[in-house]
């Protein structure tokens, strides 16, 4: 349904998934189906708002050891959190085993990235990267990687819900490198409309 969200009615293409977690679900012309990614949290899920999320995290436990550099996602995390120091940051992070408050902070680091910080930045690439490396590789499995035409691929999910921002124009990017046969496309309507767009076709055919 999502996927014909963003193609108004046609299953065939890629969509992408970018939200708390993230799959690729790549569909053929002869009903073939492979899928990237979708592992969960657990396994991070590359790109994810939970490995985004959590990956800002350690960027600010580094900052503050002097592992790593100093990050405007420190005073941005702990604001966000509403904690008053990193002690309480600590405290924050181990106080619920809730997987989405933690994918929550990937929008506090896509924020950074916009203003200009450059660790967050690097985390919003690294996510770009792999997100768009699951699209890619959903081509190859599927054979659409070569060959005449474009292939749709669908961003959807809570991390590129706005096509202007930083993630998803850098994502978009990504992808129309790493798939030059792409047609990069946001849900023009509600997945559940997509479904009925689905179902009328369907009704069509019988």
């Amino acid at each position: 349904a999502a996927l014909a969200a963003g193609t108004e009615g046609d299953l065939y293409g890629i969509i992408l998934i970018a939200g708390t977690g993230t799959v690729a679900l790549g569909y053929g012309r002869a009903g073939r189906v492979e899928r990237t990614a979708g592992w969960g949290p657990r396994f991070l899920d590359a790109g994810s708002g939970y490995d985004l999320g959590h990956r800002a995290l350690a960027a600010v436990a580094e900052g503050a050891d002097g592992r790593g550099p100093k990050t405007a996602l420190e005073a941005a995390v702990l604001g966000h959190c509403g904690c008053a120091s990193l002690e309480e940051l600590l405290k924050w992070a181990y106080a619920s085993n809730d997987w989405a408050p933690i994918a929550a902070l990937a929008r506090v680091a896509i924020q950074c990235a916009a203003e200009g910080d450059p660790v967050a930045a690097g985390l919003v690439e690294r996510a770009c990267e792999a997100l768009a490396s699951s699209v890619a590789i959903t081509c190859r499995k599927l054979g659409l990687s070569q060959g005449d035409g474009q292939v749709p691929v669908v961003l959807g999910g809570g991390m590129v819900s706005e096509p202007s921002s930083l993630l998803a124009r850098t994502l978009a990017a990504r992808v129309a490198e790493k798939v030059p046969r792409a047609r990069i496309l946001f849900p023009k309507v509600e997945p559940a409309l997509g479904a009925a767009l689905l179902a009328r076709d369907s009704s069509l055919l019988r």
